[in-house]
């Protein structure tokens, strides 16, 4: 699972589209508060290959990737 900071401005879809070009994505999460988006998400992935392929690249599109532990 991804730790996703920077997505104000992102959607659920958003996060699994562009997290979609690198694999499979089983699960993301945008969080809101109060109709209003806090900037972080979660994205799950379905191959560990894919996680890592990610983290090689820290930035992608203004946003910072971190891994998360999380089940």
């Amino acid at each position: 699972m991804l730790f996703v900071v920077g997505t104000k401005h992102l959607t659920e879809v958003d996060l699994s589209d562009y997290f979609g070009k690198f694999g499979e994505v089983t699960r993301c999460l945008a969080t809101s508060q109060r109709h209003r988006r806090k900037g972080i998400g979660f994205v799950e992935l379905k191959h560990v290959e894919t996680v890592n392929l990610i983290l090689c690249q820290e930035r992608h599109n203004c946003i910072l990737v971190t891994p998360n532990g999380a089940r």
